[in-house]
């Protein structure tokens, strides 16, 4: 596994802990594949499915976190979403929602935590 994907998948362990033990969500599924992507956390908070795309960022020289999370990245979700679904059907009832939760880690240490609900507003604020 090479630094990157190291630096993700601590990403996404840091935010199962946050979302879990901080918030109280019940988490789903971590990293679930399809043919079609990924999704990176799935949890329910209270009666709602919440997608979570995470994403991790050492530096905010190349841009944000959050803005890594473009129309590009919002279509593929949606494209994936669908068979997460069909694939969980007892959950296919829930209301659903994009939340996107970006991380500044330095030196192995979070810096910084934005949670981003309802990120469907992030497809007009970065595209």
């Amino acid at each position: 596994m090479n630094d990157r994907q190291l630096l993700g998948r601590a990403g996404e362990e840091f935010v199962e802990r946050y979302l879990g033990s901080c918030l109280g969500w019940n988490i789903v599924s971590r990293n679930w594949r399809c043919a079609a992507g990924e999704l990176d956390l799935v949890a329910i908070e209270h009666e709602c499915l919440v997608i979570v795309e995470v994403r991790t960022r050492r530096g905010i020289e190349t841009g944000r976190a959050v803005e890594a999370v473009d129309r590009k990245k919002l279509r593929q979700l949606y494209r994936v979403i669908p068979f997460f679904l069909a694939a969980f059907q007892s959950l296919s009832q829930l209301p659903l929602r994009l939340d996107v939760v970006a991380l500044h880690i330095e030196h192995w240490t979070v810096q910084e935590l934005t949670h981003v609900r309802n990120a469907l507003i992030l497809d007009l604020l970065y595209s």
